[in-house]
């Protein structure tokens, strides 16, 4: 596939064909003459450097192209301090919160905690070899159910506090999402998971079985419990997919761990996935991976991914719908997405449980609904019939207020939040969003 024709024009890659392909040539894991070859070719065209430093950013991926590009007589000297400062914000931000990690699973292990650190922190110093290319915000953990208070005093002990209520945390709990803890002090934060992936997704990689193949992995002076590699590769190709794979940095974990462990069996591998019914989503993100930054993959991995045609009709249903876009990052569940997540299963048994997982969360009553009626739990079902009148009195509301509406043209009403306590797509942002925005506030409050 061509490295500058990805999509329609409903993408907006399609506008800067040559700068997105930096980006992507520079975000791949491996190296190699040809793709040495790519970069320096691209590099001979009349490039807009304030999109590919945009680009970069919004993909988490500007160390990296920093890395290829240092040396390029045509980048710009701006653009090449930019980058440069960039890099160093994010090294000295991810180095403070590895640290914090590092203390807290140390307490952890002489308290006889089980902890699994995953995602940014581990992914950064174990996969790409330096902090700088790796942005992430929170320190994510994966504890048993029982282990749980043992780790919140931890964490309290460290000048952490709870960001829920404790009805907020048993819900957090119950939808398979994370407890969020934060330090004021430096603005850490750590989420612990019982579960990794919250319950829309249904996907049976289950958290006891994760801590029992869990690995002691060395990082620095320390030695640390992590994902085995197997189960890791299944975890990054699920929460890619969660995000509808709208950032190259989770292509990326996929295409580092693949390097990194070129002796994964992925035969036995993806019959391991085929017997969890997941087969598809794993196979998407090693597609996407080999797709957009030109990951080598195992002949297995590529033979299973000619069989089934849907793998590819997903990747270009991404590409064209939320690929380079916050419209893949939206929080609220809508149909479009659950269809999708649908999708990534084969067999019709294993997509009901994410449409009646839909169904349920978006008939839950959010806050905005028990604000306009406070019903005892017993008449909870009848939150059906508050919420279209709930919505009526709230347009009614704004038209009285803007003196604009009128019968045949009344104003817009903004689509329903499937999830408790969302907000509108339009005020509120979507997590991973609203987390990154976070992280770079941080890192330029703390940078030298």
């Amino acid at each position: 596939m061509s490295w500058s024709t990805l999509s329609s024009t409903a993408s907006p890659w399609h506008t800067h064909p040559h700068e997105i392909a930096l980006v992507r040539a520079c975000a791949a894991a491996h190296t190699s003459p040809e793709r040495n070859a790519r970069i320096q070719t691209l590099l001979t065209y009349d490039l807009d450097w304030e999109v590919v430093l945009s680009q970069a950013r919004r993909h988490g991926v500007e160390a990296m192209l920093l890395q290829q590009v240092h040396d390029c007589g045509s980048f710009p000297d701006e653009a090449r301090a930019t980058l440069h400062a960039q890099s160093r914000m994010t090294a000295h931000f991810n180095m403070h919160r590895l640290h914090v990690l590092l203390q807290f699973l140390q307490r952890c292990d002489q308290a006889g905690c089980r902890v699994v650190s995953f995602k940014g922190a581990v992914l950064a110093q174990r996969y790409y070899g330096n902090l700088a290319f790796r942005r992430f915000a929170d320190l994510d953990v994966l504890v048993a159910p029982h282990e749980v208070p043992q780790v919140k005093a931890i964490l309290h002990d460290m000048g952490f506090e709870s960001l829920r209520s404790q009805a907020g945390e048993s819900q957090a709990l119950e939808a398979q999402i994370g407890i969020e803890m934060r330090r004021a002090a430096d603005q850490v934060v750590v989420e612990i998971h019982t579960e990794l992936i919250n319950k829309t997704l249904a996907y049976p990689l289950y958290a006891d079985g994760v801590l029992a193949r869990a690995v002691r992995t060395p990082i620095g002076t320390q030695s640390i419990y992590t994902m085995a590699p197997d189960d890791l590769l299944l975890y990054l190709c699920a929460h890619g997919t969660k995000h509808h794979w709208a950032r190259l940095k989770w292509v990326a974990d996929v295409a580092h761990m693949l390097h990194h462990h070129p002796d994964l069996d992925a035969e036995a591998l993806c019959c391991r996935a085929a017997d969890l019914h997941c087969e598809r989503v794993l196979l998407l993100g090693v597609h996407v991976a080999a797709r957009w930054l030109d990951t080598p993959i195992h002949d297995a991995f590529a033979a299973a991914i000619a069989r089934d045609p849907v793998v590819g009709e997903l990747a270009h249903y991404i590409e064209t719908s939320w690929l380079c876009t916050d419209a893949g990052l939206d929080r609220t569940i809508r149909l479009q997405q659950v269809r999708f997540f649908s999708r990534t299963r084969r067999r019709w048994r294993d997509r009901w449980p994410i449409w009646g997982e839909y169904m349920r969360r978006s008939l839950e009553p959010s806050e905005r609904d028990r604000a306009f009626a406070d019903l005892p739990t017993l008449l909870t079902p009848l939150y059906l019939l508050v919420r279209p009148a709930r919505v009526v009195c709230d347009w009614l509301g704004s038209a009285e207020e803007n003196g604009k509406a009128s019968i045949d043209q009344p104003p817009h009403i903004p689509a329903e939040p499937a999830l408790q306590g969302t907000m509108p797509q339009e005020t509120v942002p979507s997590a991973p969003v609203r987390k990154e925005a976070a992280a770079r506030q941080v890192v330029e409050s703390v940078s030298p």
